[in-house]
C-alpha cells in the first residue's frame, strides 16, 4: 500500500489550526491523509471569556486541553507543541518577556521545525506568510522561522514537495467589515486595510462547506477563547456560514519546485468561482 499523503502545519496558537485549515484538514483526514499540527505556544496569555473557566496562571496548559480536544474533532493524529510562551498582541509588555516566543533566535526555532520536517516527511508544509494574516508579532515569528526551517531541512535531506502560505482574501475582509455585528468593527481602518492577502495572490480556494460543522465544534473547543456564544456569533448565520466555508493559500515556489501543482486542490474541492470569495 502507498503510504498515505502527509500534511504538516505550523502556526502560533491553540486555535490557530481551526480558524486557519480545520475544514481542509478535516477532509483529508477523512481521506486517510496523515496530518501533523505543530503549535508554537500554548496562547498563555490569551483572553478568557467564561468567567471562572480557568485562571490566568493556568491558562496556558487550559488551553493546550482545547488544542487536543479540538485536533481529535478535526481528525489531526500528532501534535507538536514547541513550548515558547504566547508573546501577545503588539505593542503590550508581553512582547518584552524573554520567554516570548517573538524573542525566540530564529535559528534555534527554525532548526526544532526542521527536526520535525525531517521526522513526518510532509508532502505538504502550510504555514503563515510574511504578514501573519494581520500582523500578531506571534505569526510573523512563525513565518521567520518557517522559511529558514525548510530551507534546513532541504539541506538535511527532505526539501518539503510543496510549501503553502495560509492567506486570507483582503478583499473578503473589508467586505466582512462593512456587514452589521462583524468581527472586525474594532480594527482601526489603518490596520484593516492592510489585514490578509490580495485575492489576486492567492491560488488556492477550498471549499469546505462539506465540513462546516465539524469546523464550528473545533472552533467551540477552544471555549475560553469563543466564549459560550460561539465563533461569530454576532452575525447572521448565514454571513458566518459564507466566511467560514472557504479557506484560501498561496503555493510558493522553492528552489527545488519552481513551478508548483496544486496538490491541495488535487485532493479538496475548489470553492465556487463566484465573486462573494474573489474580490
Amino acid at each position: 500500500m502507498d503510504d498515505p499523503f502527509r500534511l504538516l502545519v505550523y502556526f502560533a496558537h491553540p486555535d490557530d489550526e481551526s480558524f486557519g485549515f480545520a475544514g481542509s484538514m478535516a477532509m483529508l483526514a477523512d481521506n486517510g491523509a496523515d496530518l501533523t499540527y505543530i503549535c508554537a505556544t500554548r496562547g498563555d496569555v490569551g483572553e478568557i471569556l467564561v468567567e471562572g473557566l480557568t485562571t490566568p496562571d493556568e491558562l496556558g496548559t487550559f488551553r493546550e486541553g482545547e488544542l487536543r480536544a479540538a485536533l481529535k474533532i478535526i481528525g489531526v493524529q500528532h501534535l507538536r507543541l514547541l513550548g515558547y510562551r504566547d508573546s501577545g498582541m503588539e505593542g503590550t509588555p508581553e512582547n518584552r518577556d524573554p520567554r516570548a516566543f517573538v524573542n525566540a533566535p530564529v535559528p534555534i526555532v527554525a532548526h526544532q521545525v526542521a527536526d520535525i520536517i525531517l521526522e513526518t516527511k510532509p508532502d505538504v508544509f502550510i504555514t503563515y506568510g510574511p504578514d501573519g494574516i494581520y500582523g500578531h508579532p506571534d505569526h510573523v515569528h512563525v513565518h521567520t522561522t518557517a522559511v529558514p526551517a525548510v530551507h534546513e531541512a532541504a539541506d538535511r535531506g527532505w526539501p518539503v514537495p510543496n510549501l503553502y502560505f495560509s492567506a486570507a482574501s483582503r478583499e473578503r475582509v473589508m467586505r466582512m467589515a462593512e456587514r452589521p455585528g462583524n468581527p472586525f468593527n474594532a480594527m482601526p481602518p489603518e490596520k484593516l486595510a492592510t489585514f490578509g492577502t490580495p485575492a489576486a495572490e492567492i491560488t488556492t480556494w477550498i471549499d469546505v462547506s462539506s465540513v462546516f460543522e465539524r469546523k464550528i465544534a473545533a472552533m467551540r473547543a477552544h471555549r475560553s477563547q469563543m466564549g459560550d456564544d460561539g465563533p461569530f456569533s454576532t452575525i447572521p448565520e448565514e454571513t458566518r456560514r459564507e466566511w467560514l466555508s472557504v479557506e484560501s493559500a498561496r503555493m510558493i515556489p522553492t528552489p527545488w519546485n519552481e513551478h508548483p501543482n496544486d496538490v491541495l486542490l488535487a485532493r479538496l474541492p475548489e470553492a465556487p468561482l463566484d465573486h462573494q470569495f474573489r474580490s
